[in-house]
């Protein structure tokens, strides 16, 4: 695996335990959208997953990440339309689709990595 695929790797997997650690999401969606600091951390952690995401699809076509567009999807919205923030859609992002991607991202680093 070329090294640039590996840090990207190391990006996202590094960015979802500091989702674990810093964004109150697993009390519940009431309790992450009444809490803009841990808005603001998942907007950022999320925008460097979803471009980690998006630069692998881009080096490695064959490399299949689920849910990779709506991940590289809400990037763009939260780099380039952040005054439209949808924090529900970013609460089923955190709870849905960045479960999935860190056993796929793991999987991913003991394969290649």
């Amino acid at each position: 695996m070329r090294p640039e695929l590996t840090t990207c790797l190391e990006d996202s997997r590094t960015a979802m335990q500091e989702i674990d650690a810093y964004v109150m999401y697993q009390e519940g969606s009431h309790t992450h959208a009444a809490h803009r600091p841990s808005q603001i951390i998942a907007e950022r952690l999320l925008t460097v997953i979803g471009e980690a995401v998006k630069r692998i699809q881009r080096m490695d076509e064959t490399i299949v990440i689920s849910n990779a567009p709506r991940i590289g999807g809400l990037r763009n919205r939260l780099a380039h339309d952040y005054s439209n923030i949808d924090h529900a859609t970013a609460y089923v992002v955190l709870t849905k689709h960045i479960p999935i991607l860190k056993i796929e991202v793991e999987a991913l680093l003991r394969k290649h990595g």
